[in-house]
């Protein structure tokens, strides 16, 4: 079995990405099952980052549900690109982690451990993307870089 890691942000360039990793499933699907686990990292507000911009003090509980909503927007899209995997056949999962996507995304693949990790990036002036650039220097498996 092929494990593919895709990592989606909630850009309209997850979208593409996802296209990709459905053709190359669908290229070799005669050959090797698939597994996909569809990976999301929701970059939260932290309180202290806040009170460092504002300088003044605020309710967190709005800053909690602004998270909780985060959270739940980047679930229910990855949630949906799973529906697409399984309806075509192929085993997929969600897994939707908070913190800054370059440490973030390589912890998961460590965890996860993907045959190849399937990721866009915008074109920056300086080439990749620094999250782009850290996960190929820092995880642990293949990266796959599509061009969004």
């Amino acid at each position: 079995m092929v494990r593919l890691m895709v990592c989606l942000d909630s850009s309209e360039d997850a979208h593409k990405v996802f296209e990709h990793c459905l053709t190359v499933v669908g290229r070799r699907e005669k050959e090797k099952e698939h597994e996909v686990v569809l990976v999301g990292v929701a970059e939260v507000y932290h309180r202290s980052n806040i009170l460092n911009v504002l300088r003044v003090d605020f309710d967190c509980q709005i800053l909690d549900k602004a998270n909780k909503s985060i959270i739940k927007g980047t679930t229910e899209m990855l949630e949906d690109f799973k529906k697409e995997l399984e309806r075509r056949g192929v085993k997929a999962s969600v897994l939707v982690e908070a913190g800054d996507p370059r440490d973030t995304l390589c912890d998961v693949a460590e965890r996860v451990r993907p045959d190849l990790l399937v990721m866009g990036h915008r074109r920056t002036t300086l080439g990749l993307g620094s999250v782009a650039l850290h996960c190929i220097e820092h995880a642990p498996s293949p990266v796959f870089i599509v061009r969004v």
